[in-house]
């Protein structure tokens, strides 16, 4: 399944920190695929949602799991992010319900 691939400099330029490439390939360059966010998080694995709309369906990809070493330094920070401020808000909810 081959995702959006943009050619244009400024546009991969800007792509770069929201990239993945998967390590397996005979030729990662042309394996460059945008990612929006990953989702989840496993053991060894990210689920992530790609960017863009698969030309078969008309709908958006379908969120895939990929191994954390394919992810960028980029996604995994803005990941850890989104999991601190939900912990910091599941901590909030639970201390704000107590009587004492």
């Amino acid at each position: 399944m081959r995702r959006t691939h943009e050619s244009d400099e400024e546009e991969e330029e800007t792509q770069q920190m929201t990239q993945f490439s998967a390590h397996d390939s005979d030729n990662a360059n042309d394996n460059m695929w945008e990612v929006l966010c990953i989702l989840a998080e496993s053991r060894n694995k990210y689920q992530v949602q790609w960017a863009g709309i698969d030309p078969e369906t008309g709908e958006p990809w379908k969120p895939d799991w990929i191994g954390k070493e394919d992810c960028t330094d980029e996604l995994i920070r803005e990941w850890k992010q989104v999991k601190a401020r939900k912990a910091e808000a599941k901590k909030r909810a639970r201390t704000s319900h107590r009587t004492c």
